[in-house]
């Protein structure tokens, strides 16, 4: 009699349960497999055929151990379950499979050659290949998974049309004898595969895009896409990477969205964030932090384009290498770096738009027309004398620097409170320096006693322009606004507040945009 709703199959501790489990999915009258809670002892596959289930009473209640007699001939017996070759519609869900710790390839839930399948709420542990859908697999889910402790957590070769949904992975007890080699994988052949929602803690290259074999379509990667997946790495390893291994493979689309990804801080060997040696990178949203000054780096057959992405750096000193480096396209987003660069924040071949860059000490190195960059007075800057510098050198105090570009042309903003000390000379103004380059227009405002907002026309007084009210109360406190527009001569910009004494408040904020 036919068993729509499977087969319940007890365990027997004494036993391998593999060949009772096997026998039931290989009846044609039972539909699926029911196993109850406990450790279930197999010393093979469970292989599960077209149209079968496989269900467990609870990820973690239910947990398939496998025993340590993995054979190295027997490729096809490697593996806690895995579907029978060019099996549809096969399912596998609430259960935990383990692997034996061994120098061995044991996959946890292989999907070989499958469609239309679906493995659901399953734990996988010290596995080789966590989840793997391979040789033509296609249209395909694995949703609500865990794996910890595995060579692989999540993996496809030669697959079309597969969902990875709802991802933790981690290095769990982080004794695998394989080690740790990649999170969220894809191999030759890959196509349409998106990694939905991961997160993950521990060792291994995140995000992995390797063309290892084949060549025209049948080996092409593409459309490969990581959205909400979350990564911190702990020993170094590149986090985005995408390479061939062969001369003939080839990869096209990889896309990163609201991907949030930190690298691992070892010295000298810290993570890059991205390295490309072919394909079309989009990184769009999310955020990656990392402890080295070559952040993205873009090969010659490769090409980035970086929206709204938010990047910060912290390197050890004396590191090198631009933060984006080859041909990569920036638009908006944000670049901080929080130590002292060798080099510039990005590279000759990189164009970059709307993109806020700030710099340790707030020095600008400048990059493309169309890159706005910003510095926030960190603490209150007091004037003590006339023409005191609060952009460029000075004194010890917190200050922006910026050095124009000969023939380049920026707009500086400035924006921030002033309070007036007392003594001294009643105005409350702003200087501009002509050092730096050849001041094309400018505009300065004051708030005055009532609160309005007065537009002053700025005064030529040799190479300075100034303005600013005629009285000011001391200890008032007014709010400033400057926009100038400069051509840079290849040297430091000057900006001087120029009445005192005077402090410029911690929270003022100077961008300047080169336009030209």
């Amino acid at each position: 009699m036919a068993e729509p709703f499977g087969r319940f199959v007890p365990n027997d501790p004494a036993a391998d349960n593999s060949t009772a489990i096997n026998a039931a999915l290989a009846d044609p009258e039972v539909f699926g497999v029911i196993l109850p809670p406990g450790n279930i002892r197999v010393d093979h596959a469970i292989v599960v055929p077209t149209g079968k289930f496989v269900r467990g009473a609870g990820r973690g209640v239910t947990r398939l151990v496998r025993t340590n007699n993995i054979s190295s001939s027997d490729y096809f017996d490697k593996a806690l379950i895995r579907s029978a070759d060019n099996a549809n519609g096969v399912r596998v869900s609430d259960l935990t499979v383990v692997s034996p710790k061994v120098n061995d390839k044991v996959q946890g839930v292989w999907m070989r050659g499958a469609t239309n399948f679906e493995v659901e709420n399953v734990e996988a542990l010290n596995c080789g290949y966590a989840f793997w859908a391979q040789e033509f697999a296609r249209n395909g889910i694995f949703r609500d998974i865990i794996s910890r402790n595995a060579n692989v957590h999540f993996e496809t070769t030669q697959a079309t049309d597969i969902l990875f949904e709802n991802m933790t992975s981690s290095d769990g007890d982080a004794d695998n004898p394989l080690g740790v080699e990649a999170v969220w994988h894809t191999l030759f052949g890959s196509k349409r595969i998106t990694f939905r929602r991961g997160r993950h803690i521990g060792k291994g290259q995140p995000y992995l895009v390797i063309a290892d074999t084949g060549s025209g379509d049948a080996g092409l990667i593409d459309e490969i896409l990581f959205e909400d997946c979350d990564a911190v790495n702990t020993d170094g390893k590149t986090l985005l990477f995408v390479n061939k291994l062969s001369a003939t493979a080839s990869v096209n689309r990889v896309t990163l969205k609201d991907c949030n990804a930190v690298g691992g801080n070892t010295g000298s060997s810290a993570s890059l964030l991205g390295l490309f040696y072919l394909g079309n990178i989009v990184i769009e949203g999310g955020r990656g932090v990392c402890f080295s000054q070559q952040v993205y780096s873009v090969g010659a057959g490769a090409t980035l384009k970086a929206i709204d992405h938010h990047v910060e750096v912290t390197a050890p000193t004396g590191a090198s290498g631009a933060v984006y480096a080859g041909v990569v396209q920036i638009i908006g987003g944000s670049i901080v770096v929080n130590s002292p660069l060798v080099l510039p924040v990005i590279g000759a071949a990189t164009t970059m738009t709307g993109t806020y860059v700030k710099q340790a000490a707030g020095l600008y190195l400048p990059g493309a027309a169309g890159e706005a960059v910003q510095y926030v007075y960190p603490i209150d800057l007091p004037i003590t004398n006339g023409g005191n510098q609060v952009v460029g050198e000075g004194t010890n105090q917190p200050r922006a620097r910026f050095t124009l570009t000969t023939g380049n042309v920026y707009r500086l903003r400035y924006r921030g409170k002033m309070r007036k000390g007392s003594g001294g000379y009643p105005a409350m103004s702003m200087l501009m320096e002509g050092t730096g380059g050849t001041i094309v227009s400018a505009a300065i405002a004051f708030e005055k006693d009532d609160g309005t907002i007065e537009s002053l026309a700025p005064v030529a007084v040799g190479p300075y322009i100034a303005a600013g009210l005629a009285s000011v109360p001391a200890n008032a406190t007014r709010n400033f606004f400057l926009d100038i527009t400069i051509k840079g001569n290849g040297t430091q910009l000057a900006l001087n507040q120029g009445s005192s004494p005077a402090t410029i408040l911690a929270g003022s904020i100077m961008t300047i945009e080169r336009i030209l």
